[in-house]
């Protein structure tokens, strides 16, 4: 009778011991949810840091271009202020 008690014993440790994952299962866990984590970062943060990159260089590009337009606007208003002082003192 003792021995059969020990048996059941043996076998409901044996049970709940196959319920918890070994060390090897734990580290698969683990090395999947890193690849998982690896190709989240992948599709999703490395194409917006890549679409912020470009964003910002379009804002830089139309920054230059507007800046050299408004020299561009300044040049031509102080030709057309000097043209008026040489029109003005020709009136004068």
């Amino acid at each position: 009778m003792a021995t059969n008690e020990i048996m059941e014993q043996l076998q409901i440790m044996m049970n709940i011991m196959e319920q918890f994952p070994t060390v090897d299962k734990v580290t698969e866990i683990i090395d999947e949810r890193a690849r998982h984590t690896e190709v989240l970062i992948e599709n999703t943060v490395t194409k917006r840091i890549d679409s912020l990159f470009d964003g910002y260089k379009l804002t830089h590009e139309k920054q230059f271009e507007l800046e050299r337009k408004n020299e561009q606007l300044m040049e031509m208003i102080k030709d057309l202020q000097n043209r008026l002082l040489i029109l003005e003192s020709k009136i004068a």
